[in-house]
């Protein structure tokens, strides 16, 4: 078999794995009526994405980031107070704080185009512990 078809044959069987896991987190909510289940569910989420944003950043793109949480925490953060103070509907809410966050990352991205090694790493934790302080 060659290493083409391997590779292949893996991203097969991680999609169809993938999409498994997408159909019994949609169907056990309705089986488990408790809110347990779900907050659960949600977190597995909301990690899986932030593992999934690692995994571009620092083991495909090799650039050591330390302020990539900050960009999810713009995100929450807005569609947070969006919905709270302004009380949007929630999917509005999510397209808005989705969008800040692109915004927010492009200009982090422009405040760290030109460092390279441990100096990215450095302006990205400066930036995320700045955010941290406005946040919280």
């Amino acid at each position: 078999m060659s290493s083409q078809q391997n590779i292949w044959g893996r991203v097969q069987r991680d999609f169809w794995v993938g999409l498994a896991f997408v159909v019994l987190f949609l169907i056990l909510p309705a089986f488990e009526p408790g809110k347990y289940i779900v907050t659960q569910i949600t977190l597995f989420f909301i990690w899986a994405a932030v593992v999934t944003q690692w995994n571009l950043v620092f083991g495909v793109g090799g650039i050591f980031s330390l302020g990539h949480m900050a960009i999810f925490a713009v995100g929450g953060y807005v569609m947070a107070m969006m919905g709270l103070y302004n009380e949007w509907n929630l999917w509005a809410a999510m397209i808005v704080g989705g969008i800040t966050a692109v915004i927010f990352s492009f200009l982090m991205g422009v405040l760290t185009l030109r460092l390279r090694g441990p100096y990215v790493a450095v302006m990205t934790l400066a930036i995320a512990q700045v955010m941290h302080a406005l946040i919280v």
